[in-house]
């Protein structure tokens, strides 16, 4: 299933947000993130929205490779995605990872992160 620029972005493994606790949403994005070809693709896609195509030619990797990686980034509610015709444009879904950061960075602090969907300040 694919999501579109209008979507929350905010599905993980196919639940809805708030089916899961906020640990389970961070545990999803940080697993996500454990792979250095998803982490590079998530800082190649906060540069700017781009086809598999394209990420496939910068970062060398199989086009398989890359969809396979791209899928689970869209899992954990990383990735956003847009139909243009045959193609697939892939966005970072900015909200959410600001939401998941926000929450570990606030137990830093000792302090209650903000409610599930709250305003960015930003």
């Amino acid at each position: 299933m694919k999501q579109r620029w209008s979507g929350s972005g905010s599905e993980a493994k196919g639940l809805e947000t708030s089916a899961v606790g906020p640990e389970a949403e961070a545990v999803a994005v940080f697993k996500a993130l454990g792979h250095e070809a998803r982490y590079r693709i998530l800082q190649l896609l906060l540069e700017r929205r781009q086809f598999c195509g394209d990420l496939v030619a910068e970062l060398g990797l199989a086009q398989s490779t890359v969809s396979h990686h791209l899928k689970i980034l869209r899992e954990a509610g990383l990735v956003v995605t847009e139909e243009r015709g045959p193609w697939v444009c892939y966005e970072v879904d900015v909200r959410r990872l600001r939401s998941v950061l926000a929450g570990l960075l606030f137990q830093l602090d000792g302090a209650d992160p903000p409610a599930a969907g709250a305003p960015d300040e930003n």
